[in-house]
Order: structure tokens, then C-alpha cells, then sequence
């Protein structure tokens, strides 16, 4: 189906989120750090789910190298962090999930991400 990265320093949610997507079909690459994430290639994903506080690179800085090197793939945030959805809009990310992770939900933002990724292209 599609090609999703996943980034999160945490194994649990990690292996949730792998479990979740690669059960409806998906391919999943993971990596716990954004410096991982971008020798990853992330420009040949379809979807990116990312979590904002990780060690070595976190987030953030990961979504500005990502634009900073042209690469458009939909970005999902996934946080504990309160004001995870005012972090979503600033860093023009597709959407967002809030940690501890609704596996219905990601699927849903997933699909989502997806359908608009098929729609632009």
C-alpha cells in the first residue's frame, strides 16, 4: 500500500504505531531520532507521523529541514504535549494525534494524509 516513516524515541509507541499501520497494509520504516529519519530518505515516503520531543533532533528541527530541502510529504505529529495542535499549525504539519496514541484515529489521520498526498499529485 503506502510507505510511512515513523519517528519517536518512545519503543512503545513505536511498536503501537508499526503494529496499527503495517496491519492495514502499510510499509513502515522507524527511527527514534530525526537525524535517523532523515538519512531515512523521507522524501520517498508517503506519509511521515512524527513526534516532537526526541533526542539528537528533535521535531522541529527535522520539519525545518524538510522544507528547508523541499520535501513535501503530509507530516503527522504525535505528542503528549498540550499544545500539540498549536505546534501542528506552525509547522504547517497535516494534522496531528495526541499521545497515548487512538490506534482508530491514526488510521484515520493516515488515511486522510494519504488520500490528500494521491489528490495533489
Amino acid at each position: 500500500m503506502s510507505r510511512i516513516l515513523v519517528l519517536d524515541d518512545d519503543a512503545d509507541t513505536l511498536e503501537i504505531l508499526t503494529c496499527v499501520l503495517e496491519a492495514s497494509g502499510h510499509t513502515v520504516t522507524t527511527a527514534t531520532n530525526g537525524r535517523d529519519g532523515l538519512e531515512a530518505r523521507p522524501e520517498s515516503y508517503d506519509a511521515i507521523i512524527l513526534d516532537l520531543q526526541m533526542p539528537e533532533m528533535n521535531g522541529w528541527e527535522f520539519t525545518r529541514r524538510l522544507k528547508a530541502l523541499s520535501i513535501e510529504v503530509p507530516v503527522i505529529l504525535v505528542s503528549g504535549d498540550h499544545d500539540v495542535e498549536r505546534a501542528a499549525a506552525e509547522l504547517s504539519a497535516f494534522g496531528y494525534v495526541s499521545k497515548p496514541v487512538a490506534t482508530n484515529h491514526v488510521l484515520h489521520v493516515v488515511t486522510q494524509a494519504l488520500t490528500s498526498k494521491r489528490s495533489a499529485n
